[in-house]
């Protein structure tokens, strides 16, 4: 084992040519970490045009989740010291004797991102821990921008899908005293949001990371327009998963696994749920067409559609294709099968293209222990999110096992 690391390491000219410790170009990574947040902020909600900000407005209210020192980063091995932050800004998570892990706020914050962006404007913060205070500050602001949060490692689960601590009573105080209200969420999953209804735009940050919050001023002010999709299916409450009450006690303990492999979206539409937000969905500040649908099938799903910007804005669309297979049970339900995302200019026509994967609808054969991909008659559809597919086809496959 030891020859063969060391060959390769000769081979490689480790020895004949040792590396040197060079400075790396941050500022091209934070600026692709920023540009990557842009594209992955997901807009929710955005009733009358709520958003994007106007650039003329004089007071903006900051409340809530530490914005005055950065937006939250996710914990466990993703988790790193932000640059130029020798002693970086951490919560310990969990208590003082036994932290279960530390929290980390990357820079810059959310409050000097905003001030940035429109510096004739006042900025002011208030942490949210007093819920007057918070709302006496929104009803003297022109708009408000609350952060709300639920930190996630991938050692440690949250307990449910709640906003931890005051942060649901938080939002409620503060939509109640303006109505001018913007939450956003910097959450590492789905939360159930009791106050969606009140709230007239709402937007997932999840853990935005260097840049994120440079990249959030630029969506909520329209110098950038959302484009990010959700990549999980936010459910209406807990009774509509497939085990809203976990069991109880250490493990070892037995799961039923009874959805199979209907998880995620497909677990929603195997059973006729209609989610709060839908795997896929995310709004932009345009409006778009998805029309003009081919199919081909053969040895697997070849999907061509127009995608047309019909709105008064540049902004990035996400085509997603679904296949259902033919299958006599009730269990056959669309699978995603292939996207494209294309940029266009207001009025601009692309023609989209997606070739499918197919391992994404084959089955296992328990008997013969290979994955087969049956012939028949399979439903494609097409649209912006699992639960938003106007058009629809079907196409034949060919029946044939497939490699490993």
């Amino acid at each position: 084992m030891v020859h063969r690391i060391l060959r390769t390491m000769f081979a490689k000219g480790i020895f004949d040519y040792p590396m040197t410790k060079t400075d790396s170009n941050l500022e091209a990574d934070r600026a692709v970490a920023e540009q990557d947040a842009e594209q992955a902020i997901v807009l929710l909600k955005n009733t009358n045009a709520m958003l994007p900000i106007a650039k003329t407005v004089h007071n903006i209210a900051i409340i809530g989740s530490h914005a005055d020192i950065g937006m939250l980063a996710g914990g466990g091995s993703s988790q790193v010291i932000p640059t130029g932050h020798d002693q970086a800004d951490e919560f310990p998570v969990g208590g003082a004797v036994r932290p279960t892990g530390v929290k980390i706020y990357d820079p810059p914050s959310p409050l000097a991102a905003l001030q940035a962006e429109v510096p004739g404007a006042r900025v002011t913060y208030d942490s949210g821990v007093d819920l007057q205070n918070a709302a006496a500050l929104a009803r003297q602001s022109d708009v408000v921008i609350v952060f709300v949060e639920q930190w996630m490692t991938e050692g440690r689960d949250v307990p449910n899908l709640s906003l931890p601590g005051n942060q649901d009573a938080l939002i409620a105080a503060v939509v109640a005293a303006n109505p001018r209200t913007i939450v956003v969420l910097e959450t590492g999953g789905p939360v159930l949001m009791p106050w969606l209804d009140q709230v007239p735009a709402v937007l997932a940050a999840w853990y935005a990371g260097s840049g994120g919050a440079t990249a959030l001023a630029r969506i909520l002010f329209g110098d950038v327009n959302p484009s990010g999709k959700l990549p999980i299916t936010f459910p209406q409450g807990v009774d509509q998963l497939p085990r809203p009450v976990l069991p109880s006690g250490r493990a070892p303990f037995d799961i039923d696994y009874r959805e199979g492999a209907n998880v995620g979206y497909r677990w929603f539409e195997w059973r006729n749920l209609k989610p709060l937000f839908p795997f896929g969905y995310g709004l932009s500040y345009s409006t778009f067409r998805i029309d003009s649908m081919q199919v081909q099938g053969g040895e697997t799903i070849h999907v061509n559609v127009d995608v047309t910007n019909s709105g008064s804005r540049q902004g990035m669309e996400t085509v997603q294709a679904y296949a259902t297979p033919p299958d006599a049970s009730d269990r056959a339900v669309p699978r995603l099968i292939g996207w494209g995302k294309v940029d266009l200019k207001p009025g601009e026509t692309r023609r989209v293209t997606i070739s499918a994967d197919p391992r994404l609808f084959a089955e296992f054969d328990e008997a013969r222990h290979v994955w087969h991909l049956p012939d028949g008659q399979y439903a494609v559809a097409v649209g912006n999110s699992s639960a938003s597919l106007p058009l629809a086809a079907t196409v034949q496959l060919s029946a044939r096992d497939l490699p490993p």
